[in-house]
């Protein structure tokens, strides 16, 4: 198949504090403003001149047409650096890129369009800058307008329109336009959920006509819905670059297991929540505090809790989600049960798993306490388990993820067919 995006050794180097060639007009406004205070900052002895930054490392890597490419990573991982060179916003230290036919970018609010122009114009303008003719653009128009939904607004200047508006007309300008290659960033984030789902079933329309499209998000359920190929970024580099499972497998495993506090006292709240909670420990089969365990294997949860005063009906549960929020267990003093009826106002809340029945694979772990029917503090994802593979049946044959979640065991049998 043939490549139409090749990137060849390509690095990124920013200097803190000099004027960097390729900045767009907000950098640049940007450094304009904030100029007087480096220089103080520079005189005063605060900051060390010439100081760089490696945004890029040897990213290599090409996609095929016809192809969606996901592209993740944690933020200032280098994914939106590295748009922008494909894009050819800012250009390279190093290496290059070589993308074949017209491309479109949606890279962040505000990109693409002139404010002053009305969103008519700028769907003119937008297509002429991709070698367009007028009669070829007004063949379009009434699609990007009905898939953009702007249609009241057409004539007005898009400076007056919201942000969820101007997305909305950006993404169908880009898709509806004749461009081989589509490059979107999280700036689909500000539309709403019925027109994000909107645009994945463009995108993948798209794909199917033979556009290749590169596409960014911190959206792991949308990503694994959409790509057939993703890459990982991580600290400028190139970290992973396969299969749809194993890429998100591969960057859940770098963000949340590298860390082993696993002290609940400081994590982020919402408003309405006390801070209840305050420790985990997860522990395998030999008692031992562990953050991985195998499949089948007996697993324990303890939750240091102070209440302050003894509760009044308290519950607690904890429960293990995938990657991509597919919630396969939950445990709960509720639905399972709990052998004490009072509690102390401080203690500690054990709950033991005799057989873990999950697959291979890196879970993530929410728990939540309350009183009565009422919560009282709770914590999405505070930390994260990883299930090792495991000859469970003794067969000779490892636990795979993509045979799914669940483990159960069953008897198989074969019998003859009477003739």
């Amino acid at each position: 198949m043939t490549a139409v995006i090749r990137v060849e050794n390509i690095g990124k180097e920013y200097i803190v504090g000099q004027h960097q060639y390729g900045e767009n007009f907000r950098e640049r406004l940007q450094r304009f403003l904030l100029a007087p205070l480096q220089r103080f900052k520079t005189l005063s002895g605060d900051v060390t001149e010439d100081l760089k930054f490696q945004a890029l490392q040897d990213v290599s890597f090409e996609v095929p047409e016809g192809q969606i490419l996901g592209l993740i990573g944690a933020n200032g991982a280098g994914k939106s650096t590295l748009l922008k060179i494909l894009s050819r916003i800012t250009p390279p230290t190093r290496g290059k890129a070589t993308l074949e036919g017209t491309v479109g970018s949606l890279l962040e609010v505000g990109v693409g369009f002139n404010r002053e122009l009305t969103g008519r114009e700028n769907i003119f303008l937008n297509g002429a800058i991709l070698g367009m003719r007028r009669h070829e653009i007004n063949k379009e128009l009434d699609a990007i307008v009905d898939f953009a939904g702007v249609e009241q607004f057409l004539d007005t200047p898009v400076k007056r329109y919201s942000s969820g508006m101007y997305v909305r007309l950006a993404f169908s300008v880009a898709a509806h336009l004749k461009t081989d290659i589509l490059l979107v960033d999280e700036v689909l984030a500000v539309g709403d959920k019925s027109f994000q789902e909107k645009c994945l079933g463009k995108m993948d329309e798209l794909s199917q006509g033979g556009r290749t499209i590169i596409f960014v998000s911190h959206n792991l359920p949308v990503v694994e819905n959409l790509c057939e190929r993703v890459l990982v970024m991580q600290e400028g580099r190139l970290a992973y670059d396969g299969n749809v499972r194993d890429a998100i497998s591969a960057y859940t495993s770098a963000e949340s297991l590298q860390s082993d506090s696993l002290d609940l006292n400081e994590l982020p709240r919402r408003s309405q929540y006390r801070h209840v909670l305050r420790s985990i420990r997860i522990s395998d089969h030999n008692g031992e505090t562990q953050r991985s365990v195998s499949s089948q294997q007996a697993l324990t949860v303890e939750i240091d809790y102070d209440f302050g005063a003894p509760p009044s009906g308290p519950h607690f549960g904890f429960s293990l989600e995938t990657a991509t929020g597919l919630k396969v267990l939950t445990v709960s003093t509720r639905q399972n049960g709990c052998t004490t009826s009072q509690w102390p106002a401080r203690g500690t809340i054990r709950c033991f798993i005799p057989s873990l029945p999950l697959r291979p694979g890196v879970y993530f772990v929410s728990v939540g306490c309350g009183e009565r029917n009422l919560p009282v503090d709770g914590l999405e994802r505070c930390t994260a388990l990883e299930v090792k593979a495991e000859d469970v049946f003794g067969t000779g044959h490892l636990e795979a993820p993509r045979h799914g979640h669940v483990i159960v065991p069953a008897t198989i049998d074969v019998k003859e067919t009477p003739s």
